[in-house]
């Protein structure tokens, strides 16, 4: 697989067919925009914070145990509803990039492939949720052995905790490819979570200098890209003390605002490019037999 002509085929997918692009955006904004929220609720409320503390300390304290249960219920509902969208946009990545790659349609819209990636959303949750779980034993791989270490003295267990830590990184990065292949070989071949894992397997075992060299590479783009958007905002917050009283304030939220929108444009446009991507890495890898649009319709769930 030519790694080059796998990214040059995506930008050029990506600037042909912009709804890709919008498909990553909004897929941003439903991630990115509680943040937002917060933020903003934050700086607006630094001149109260001491008084909001002591309000939110009362509550929490003499909030009763159904008041727990009632939040965490909240937040579960707040985060299914969030992985589902995402998810959604995703499959609706994945089958645009996938019909554009193979079939070079001449045009189709949001609705359309939102409707077309709805039949693959529930296996792509499942097979984020297989791998969170794996991610989670991970952290707790580090986190239990480190405190009890740290409770009971046991150094050997800190120093367990510390060969997992350095461990980690390589573990993150492998479960990023499997998601990623995972979820193109739901979407190219229509199949089930557990067997999509499978697939994902075959293909990293089979092609490990081609997929590891991609993934190399799609890191220093991101990271050039996020480096030279993160340099001037470095700068301006460095002239923030120069503002005083309400000016401050208000420079602070008008740079936060700008920063976001620039941070959620490039978050868009980068998780549409990753995205299509790997689809089209996977049909390079893959080399499927190009199907009628009709075909592939039409369900042959494996796994």
């Amino acid at each position: 697989m030519n790694q080059g002509e796998v990214l040059s085929r995506t930008w050029k997918l990506l600037w042909k067919h912009k709804v890709l692009y919008l498909l990553g955006l909004v897929s941003s904004l439903v991630f990115s925009g509680p943040t937002f929220i917060c933020i903003i609720f934050l700086l607006t409320s630094l001149n109260k914070f001491e008084s909001l503390y002591h309000s939110m300390n009362n509550r929490i304290q003499s909030m009763p145990i159904y008041g727990w249960v009632l939040i965490g219920l909240v937040w579960l509902a707040v985060w299914a509803v969030v992985l589902y969208l995402t998810q959604s946009f995703k499959a609706a990545q994945y089958r645009g990039a996938w019909q554009v790659d193979t079939a070079e349609p001449q045009e189709f819209s949001f609705g359309q492939l939102w409707r077309e990636g709805q039949p693959y959303v529930l296996r792509m949750v499942l097979l984020n949720l297989i791998f969170g779980g794996i991610s989670l034993i991970g952290v707790l791989a580090v986190i239990i052995p480190f405190a009890y270490g740290m409770i009971s003295e046991a150094y050997w267990l800190l120093c367990l905790a510390l060969l997992v830590v350095f461990v980690l990184p390589a573990v993150t990065i492998l479960i990023q490819i499997f998601i990623q292949l995972g979820g193109a070989a739901i979407v190219v071949e229509n199949l089930g979570a557990i067997a999509a894992i499978r697939r994902a397997w075959d293909v990293a075992i089979h092609h490990k200098a081609a997929i590891a060299l991609l993934m190399l590479f799609l890191y220093l783009i991101n990271y050039g890209i996020s480096m030279l958007i993160q340099t001037p905002f470095s700068f301006l917050i460095g002239l923030v003390p120069g503002f005083m009283g309400t000016t401050s304030i208000v420079v602070i939220l008008g740079m936060a605002a700008l920063m976001w929108l620039v941070v959620v444009l490039y978050t868009g446009l980068w998780m549409s490019f990753n995205d299509t991507a790997w689809v089209v890495a996977y049909n390079r890898l893959t080399r499927p037999a190009e199907p009628a649009l009709t075909d592939v319709k039409s369900p042959q769930t494996q796994g």
